[in-house]
């Protein structure tokens, strides 16, 4: 297994798409995405465990749905959140979308 770290997210520029992106990488390095509390990592993880967002394989053959998010501390102010995955991404990185955004968002 992989981890991918969230570093980004962005709403779908249509506002007729109910759809969020999640941006993943091998490797997570500021600036990418972080939390300075880990209570507020941990509620992050819980959210975006519930949102079953779909990473496709490097072949885009198939997708991975995301769960069991966790916690990495890197400082006492800089929290980060990855999961696993059974592939490296492609050159480290990876993009996974929720089709909708009606759950609460991290």
């Amino acid at each position: 297994m992989s981890r991918a770290y969230l570093i980004g997210e962005m709403n779908d520029p249509d506002p007729k798409k109910n759809k969020k992106y999640y941006s993943f990488d091998s490797h997570a390095e500021p600036p990418g995405r972080y939390w300075t509390s880990k209570e507020s990592a941990e509620h992050a993880c819980e959210v975006l465990n519930i949102m079953q967002i779909a990473i496709p394989y490097p072949d885009r053959s198939r997708t991975h749905v995301c769960g069991d998010f966790q916690v990495e501390e890197r400082s006492s102010d800089c929290f980060l959140v990855f999961c696993d995955v059974p592939f490296l991404p492609c050159d480290g990185k990876a993009e996974g979308v929720h089709p909708s955004t009606d759950a609460a968002t991290p």
